[in-house]
C-alpha cells in the first residue's frame, strides 16, 4: 500500500513544492491566455477604429458632393458652385483612396470574414463612383432645363393666379408657345 509516509523526504517536498507550482502555473498561463485575446481585442478594435475613421470622412465627402450637386442644378449650373464641386469631388477622391489604403493594411486579417466581405462590397460600390459622376453631369444638363421650364411655369401660373383674382376689370388667360408663357391681360 501506497501511503505518504513510505515515500522519502525528496519525494515528500517534491509533491508537497510540486502541486503548488502545478496550479501556479497553470493560473498564469491562463492569465497568459487571457492578456492574448485582450491583446487581439485591442488590436482589432484599433483597425476598427481607423477604419470607421476613414469611413466617416468618405461618407462625409459623399454627403457634401450630394448636396453641391444638388446646389448646381438648382441655381442651373452657377459656375461657382460648380468650382466648389470639383473641389469637394477631389477632397472626396482623396478620401476613398484613404480607405482603400485602410483596406489594404496588412492588420486587416484580424477582422473577420464577414466584416472583409462588407468591404468588399463596399468597394464594389465605390468603383462605380466615376460612372455615377459622368451619367451625373451628363443628366445635370437635363436637370438644369428642366428645372428652369419648371420654375418658369411655377412663375408664371403664380402670377396669372395673382393677377385672376382681382377684380373683373381685366380678363386673364395664359397660353403658351413652346417653353414661354405669355400673359394675356384684357
Amino acid at each position: 500500500m501506497f501511503t505518504s509516509l513510505s515515500l522519502r523526504i525528496p519525494h515528500r517536498l517534491a509533491i508537497a513544492v510540486g502541486v503548488p507550482l502545478l496550479a501556479l502555473a497553470l493560473s498564469n498561463a491562463q492569465s497568459v491566455w487571457s492578456g492574448l485575446a485582450e491583446a487581439r481585442s485591442m488590436e482589432q478594435t484599433l483597425v476598427l477604429t481607423e477604419l470607421g475613421g476613414a469611413m466617416s470622412n468618405v461618407v462625409e465627402g459623399l454627403q457634401r458632393e450630394r448636396g453641391l450637386t444638388a446646389g448646381f442644378v438648382g441655381s442651373q449650373g452657377e459656375a461657382a458652385l460648380a468650382a466648389r464641386l470639383d473641389e469637394q469631388r477631389a477632397l472626396t477622391d482623396t478620401a476613398v483612396a484613404a480607405l482603400r489604403s485602410a483596406v489594404a493594411d496588412d492588420r486587416m486579417g484580424i477582422v473577420g470574414q464577414d466584416f472583409r466581405d462588407r468591404l468588399a462590397r463596399t468597394e464594389t460600390q465605390l468603383a462605380t463612383l466615376a460612372e455615377h459622376r459622368s451619367r451625373q453631369l451628363a443628366l445635370s444638363g437635363l436637370l438644369v432645363v428642366a428645372v428652369g421650364m419648371l420654375v418658369t411655369w411655377v412663375v408664371s401660373r403664380w402670377i396669372v393666379g395673382r393677377m385672376c383674382v382681382q377684380p373683373a376689370k381685366h380678363l386673364c388667360a395664359a397660353h403658351t408657345r413652346g417653353d414661354t408663357w405669355t400673359l394675356l391681360i384684357g
